[in-house]
């Protein structure tokens, strides 16, 4: 993974004597206030978005061993096909569906009339939960500029979570072009990419 290669933006609040200590805050909580409306943004523009290919690769120790593909029709509506395996799974209307051949459906578990608000209370709690912010990096992708974010979640309840996040991101729709979550030796790239041609069978 790439180490997040600081800008102008973070020297530049460096060189100010006292504004750190004029803020009330030290260092690392004011980096993570100025960085935390950012998770928000993205995820806003994470729940418009439609006809999203999703690109992951899953790493353990460095080592690739498992692909996925990700079609988003909408927010809550998306088929993942494993590449290395004859496996797909389906989320439709809350309720999550497998499949051996992509074709017919066995439900895991049922619709949840209720799934937009959990979804939205998920969001609301990494953005509350996140620490260790940074945001004064960016990366160079096909000649573009694009923003970066940062931030670590770690907690015990009501699972247990610890990971860090690097996501890449337009910088004018807030919408993700890659992100990145480490979790020990496991690590997760996924790429994004918009594919107007995407269009998901039913599970029912």
């Amino acid at each position: 993974m790439k180490t997040p290669n600081m800008t102008s933006g973070a020297l530049l609040v460096a060189a100010i004597p006292g504004f750190l200590a004029l803020s009330g805050a030290g260092p690392a909580e004011a980096n993570d206030e100025a960085c935390r409306p950012l998770i928000s943004k993205i995820q806003e523009a994470d729940k418009a978005r439609t006809k999203v290919r999703a690109y992951s690769e899953n790493f353990q120790n460095g080592k690739l061993f498992l692909r996925s593909t990700q079609l988003i029709e909408r927010m809550g509506d998306f088929m993942v096909e494993s590449i290395d395996q004859k496996q797909w799974s389906r989320q439709y209307k809350g309720g999550f569906y497998s499949s051996t051949d992509g074709k017919t459906w066995s439900v895991v578990s049922p619709q949840d009339p209720d799934w937009r608000d959990k979804w939205n209370e998920q969001n609301k709690a990494i953005s509350a939960d996140a620490f260790d912010l940074k945001c004064d990096f960016s990366e160079t992708i096909d000649g573009k500029e694009y923003s970066g974010l940062q931030y670590r979640i770690k907690k015990e309840k009501p699972h247990k979570l610890d990971y860090l996040a690097t996501q890449i991101f337009d910088p004018e729709t807030f919408e993700l072009v890659r992100s990145t979550n480490l979790m020990g030796n496991f690590e997760i790239v996924t790429t994004y990419e918009k594919d107007e041609t995407i269009s998901l069978p039913s599970p029912e």
